[in-house]
């Protein structure tokens, strides 16, 4: 079990990092995480619900956002 959440932590970790490495060169790792974790929602609800209407909403409110 251990095993498995660790490899599953990393997994999203990098993900994460992907989202800070974007946004590096504008110092906005704050944003990036912020950003990640929209991704996370929209991607979780958008599982429960076998719908796409939650990551259409997740980006609108990451253009507004930006």
């Amino acid at each position: 079990m251990f095993l498995f959440q660790s490899n599953f932590q990393g997994q999203k970790n990098k993900i994460r990092e992907l989202f800070v490495e974007i946004l590096a060169a504008i110092h906005q790792e704050t944003l990036a995480n912020e950003l990640y974790i929209l991704f996370e929602g929209a991607l979780a609800s958008s599982k429960i619900f076998k719908e796409n209407w939650t990551i259409e909403a997740t980006r609108r409110i990451v253009e507004k956002l930006l």
